[in-house]
């Protein structure tokens, strides 16, 4: 029963998002950033203690430089056997289609190997993900926020709001929160690197 909805993003801005802000947490953080969101510093010291405790970093690299960092965790590869936390391979697809249920630890966690083989993978079937995704009575794109909260209002009342209309003096223009973290834009990366972010995110793309 309910009305159950979900956002997705495109796979190359998602990677981007995820990797920054792993990079943010663990290179850059300062006071100033720490006191405008107390929740997400709590969270990320959660994050880097179990990153500690499984010996895995999301992101891979501690360079303070965003490039180089990013050449490197793209460059690098899980080892088979590991808990990795946070990987940045198909990221969506993954946190659509594990089952703690079956082995998994959920989305943040891949299980990738061991003696009895690992629950999950870095390339996730796409069919288990597709079908919870159509499963969802609403579907949005981060990347095209307004409209997919139009449709979100439309679908839930029958009705758009003004703001809606394109034509609008004010149409509707959602907040934007980068939680003290530099958007970066990936069509801006050398080609190399815009095709390892599509390598990593393969399936995320066919789900997208």
């Amino acid at each position: 029963g309910g009305f159950n909805g979900l956002l997705i993003r495109s796979p190359r801005a998602h990677l981007l998002s995820l990797f920054s802000h792993c990079h943010t947490a663990h290179t850059r953080n300062t006071w100033s950033r720490v006191a405008a969101d107390l929740p997400q510093y709590a969270a990320e010291v959660v994050l880097r203690a179990t990153e500690h405790a499984c010996g895995s970093y999301c992101g891979t690299s501690f360079d303070g430089n965003w490039s180089a960092a990013l050449a490197e965790a793209l460059a690098a590869r899980p080892r088979a056997e590991a808990l990795s936390v946070l990987p940045l391979h198909n990221t969506q697809a993954h946190a659509l289609s594990c089952s703690t249920a079956g082995g998994s630890l959920g989305q943040h966690f891949r299980v990738l190997g061991g003696a009895g083989g690992g629950a999950d993978a870095l390339e996730p079937p796409l069919e288990p993900a597709l079908s919870r995704l159509h499963a969802f009575e609403w579907v949005g794109l981060t990347d095209l926020l307004e409209p997919s909260v139009c449709l979100l209002h439309y679908q839930a009342n029958g009705s758009l709001p003004a703001s809606c209309d394109c034509r609008a003096a004010a149409p509707l223009a959602m907040p934007r929160f980068n939680h003290g973290v530099e958007r970066r834009d990936h069509e801006a990366l050398p080609a190399h690197l815009q095709a390892a972010l599509d390598e990593h995110t393969a399936v995320d793309a066919q789900l997208f």
